[in-house]
C-alpha cells in the first residue's frame, strides 16, 4: 500500500503557457515564487484539518510541541502532528516545480488517513488538498500576474538605463 498521492491541478498549462514567454532565469524566479505561495496555502488546510490532542500525563494536561517519554532502555517523544506538516520543494526545473506537502516524523500520520486493520481511516490530508486546490490556484496565479508585472518593469528599467530609444 503506498501512502503517496499525486495530483494535478487544473489551470496549470495556461500559467506555464504564459511564463514561457519570459527569458529562463525570470521563469524560474516567477514560478518558484507562486509554486510556494499555492503549496502555503494548501498546507495551512491540511494543517487546520490535522488531528490535534493534548496528552494526559498525571492527570495534568500537556500541549507542547513535544513530550519526551523514557522507560527502562527505551525513550521516544511524542510529536504534534500539526507542527510536523511541512512543505519541500523536491525538484526545480524551468518550467516545472514539485513540491512535497508531509507529515515529518509524524508516521502516524498515515494511519489516520488510510486507517489499519484494527483503526477505520480519518482521512485529514487529501480532503484538505481537495478543499484547498482552487484557492491554490488563485493565489498562484495572482502570484504570477504580479511576478510577471515586476519582471517587465525589471526589464523596461533596464532598457531605460541602457539608453537606447
Amino acid at each position: 500500500m503506498s501512502n503517496r498521492t499525486t495530483s494535478h491541478v487544473a489551470g496549470g498549462k495556461a500559467l506555464a503557457n504564459l511564463l514561457k514567454e519570459l527569458p529562463e532565469q525570470m521563469q524560474k524566479k516567477v514560478l518558484m515564487r507562486a509554486v510556494k505561495k499555492g503549496s502555503k496555502v494548501i498546507k495551512k488546510e491540511i494543517q487546520q484539518r490535522a488531528p490535534v490532542g493534548d496528552i494526559d500525563i498525571g492527570g495534568t494536561k500537556k500541549a507542547s510541541k513535544k513530550l519526551k517519554y523514557s522507560r527502562k532502555k527505551d525513550a521516544y517523544e511524542v510529536i504534534k502532528l500539526r507542527s510536523e506538516i511541512k512543505e519541500k520543494v523536491i525538484q526545480k526545473d524551468h518550467d516545472q516545480v514539485k513540491v512535497a506537502i508531509t507529515a515529518g516524523r509524524a508516521y502516524w500520520a498515515q494511519f489516520w488517513e488510510f486507517g489499519t486493520r484494527h483503526m477505520s481511516k480519518r482521512p485529514f490530508f487529501r480532503p484538505g488538498f481537495d478543499v484547498a486546490a482552487p484557492r491554490a490556484l488563485d493565489a498562484m496565479a495572482e502570484d504570477v500576474s504580479k511576478g510577471l508585472l515586476q519582471q517587465i518593469d525589471k526589464l523596461n528599467g533596464k532598457y531605460k538605463k541602457s539608453g537606447l530609444k
